[in-house]
């Protein structure tokens, strides 16, 4: 398992999930700006909490608890599915 964004071209997003079922948002998405970050601007170092409060506010809450968090910033892997259409003798 992994955290991450979606780099879009200049953009960093995240594309916003459903709490009820886990799954994408469609056109629903938050776009990462500088105040996002903390520190040093060329380590890029998140400031979780600002990054939790812009996150509620677009799904129109307060907070996010630590549950609610994880789902928006976990990235699924790509997933693919091999299928061998050879006949085995």
């Amino acid at each position: 398992m992994a955290f991450g964004i979606e780099p879009k071209t200049k953009e960093l997003k995240i594309i916003i999930r459903s709490f009820r079922d886990g799954e994408t948002i469609a056109k629903t998405f938050y776009i990462l700006s500088e105040d996002d970050f903390c520190g040093d601007k060329t380590m890029r170092v998140l400031d979780v909490k600002y990054l939790n409060l812009s996150l509620a506010e677009k799904l129109k809450m307060t907070a996010l608890n630590s549950t609610e968090y994880v789902l928006q910033m976990v990235k699924v892997p790509e997933q693919m599915v091999f299928e061998n259409k050879q006949k085995s003798e």
